[in-house]
């Protein structure tokens, strides 16, 4: 019993001073980072988009500063993540706020063709017509 229990003493010690150590060539601790240096980024993390065109079918105010806008006839223009496909039959609906829209909400009118732009993987509801909030739109403008 008294081999065991000093056996683990020691293996415990060994632990301890193993992990405490500090070795001169060490890249340290996030607590000892240099406050001079510098963390190279990679530029490619620049955000793409997904832009299509289409016509408003109608528009109205769904709640405060938000505007639902119905969008037929979309057509691709730039898709990477293929989500045109989603429009192609029944349209868009659009749930935008007022510093989304490029002209501001008077630009909208019944049968203008706009051009809008979503975030790479756009949020969406499985709805018919899809529904895409806020959040996932970049910017509606009219053509």
């Amino acid at each position: 019993m008294k081999a065991i229990l000093t056996g683990l003493v020691a293996a415990g010690l060994l632990f301890t001073l193993t992990g405490c150590g500090n070795e001169e060539g060490s890249t340290g601790s996030i607590d000892s980072i240099n406050a001079e240096s510098t963390v190279e980024t990679d530029s490619s993390t620049e955000q793409k988009q997904s832009v299509f065109t289409g016509t408003i079918e109608s528009f109205g105010e769904a709640e405060g500063d938000v505007y639902q806008i119905t969008i037929k006839d979309v057509k691709e223009i730039e898709d990477p993540a293929n989500i045109g496909s989603s429009f192609s039959n029944d349209g868009v609906i659009l749930n935008a706020s007022v510093d989304q829209i490029t002209g501001g909400v008077d630009s909208l009118k019944e049968g203008e063709k706009v051009e809008f732009k979503l975030v790479e993987m756009a949020v969406m509801t499985m709805s018919i017509p899809p529904q895409v909030p806020g959040n996932s739109i970049i910017e509606i403008t009219v053509q």
